[in-house]
């Protein structure tokens, strides 16, 4: 159980720092068009 809740914690920093790469990556362009 344990275990699983580590991994699950990992993934969970994986997705959400892949998620802000994506949010910043697709706010640039935006912001550069403004």
């Amino acid at each position: 159980m344990a275990i699983s809740a580590f991994w699950a914690s990992i993934l969970g920093g994986i997705t959400s720092l892949t998620h802000n790469f994506l949010v910043k990556l697709s706010m640039k362009p935006i912001l550069f068009f403004l």
